[in-house]
Parts: structure tokens; C-alpha cells; sequence
């Protein structure tokens, strides 16, 4: 696997050895990013490259004004979450709102339990 940031060349991407099929790493955010891999076979066979769109990685933080919290919302510090910071809520009507001209939203939490709705026609 090799990676492109902005218009610098591919190069292997960390974390790869040849052999690996998934791995974790991290991404620079409001980059342009570019991936590609390619396959070999038992015998030494190599596939042509098969290249990603790009894509831009944008995180929003709990200070964001994009972000609007309705409820009882704390902020959260710590060294290993992503930025120091998150939001944290244990009320079950608090909700926090981002609105997005993107196509596609990921959203990353911890292992508790959390609820997701799109009012955009526009979300993949």
C-alpha cells in the first residue's frame, strides 16, 4: 500500500510490511489524501495499481461553532483523544447537531451506546 498527501508522491504507507491486509494509522486531517495497492500471487505475479479518489480528512472539535449542543454536555481532556478534547453526555436528551456539505459522515465514539439520525437527503 502506498499513500499521496497533497502533491507529494506516493510512498509506502507506515505501518505496511507487504503482507499486511488491515492496519491502524493515523491521517493527517485537511489534506488531500490518496491511496493505492496492488496484489502479488504465490508465484510473484504483480497486479497494476488500483488508486483511490481523494479524500479529505476534517475532524470538528467540541469548541467548533459548527458543533451545537442542546442538553448537558461536559468537555472531556485527555492526551489520548484526538485533539484533547470531547464532549461527553450522560443525559438521554442531550444531542449535538453538525451540519455537513459533505457526502459521506463517519462518526467516532467510544464503546457506549449512541444514536445516529441524518435529516439531510444528501447523507451516503
Amino acid at each position: 500500500m502506498q499513500r499521496k498527501q497533497a502533491s507529494d508522491p506516493f510512498a509506502k504507507a507506515a505501518g505496511t510490511n507487504g503482507k499486511t491486509f488491515a492496519f491502524l494509522t493515523t491521517l493527517p486531517s485537511d489534506t488531500f489524501i490518496r491511496q493505492r495497492v496492488r496484489a502479488t500471487d504465490k508465484v510473484g505475479n504483480v497486479s497494476a495499481w488500483q488508486t483511490s479518489a481523494p479524500f479529505v480528512i476534517t475532524g470538528h472539535q467540541a469548541e467548533q461553532s459548527d458543533l451545537v449542543a442542546s442538553g448537558a454536555w461536559t468537555t472531556v481532556s485527555s492526551i489520548n483523544l484526538w485533539g484533547g478534547s470531547a464532549l461527553r453526555s450522560t443525559s438521554i436528551n442531550a444531542s449535538l447537531s453538525l451540519t455537513s456539505d459533505g457526502s459521506q459522515v463517519a462518526i467516532v465514539a467510544t464503546r457506549a451506546t449512541i444514536a445516529v439520525s441524518s435529516r439531510s437527503s444528501s447523507m451516503v
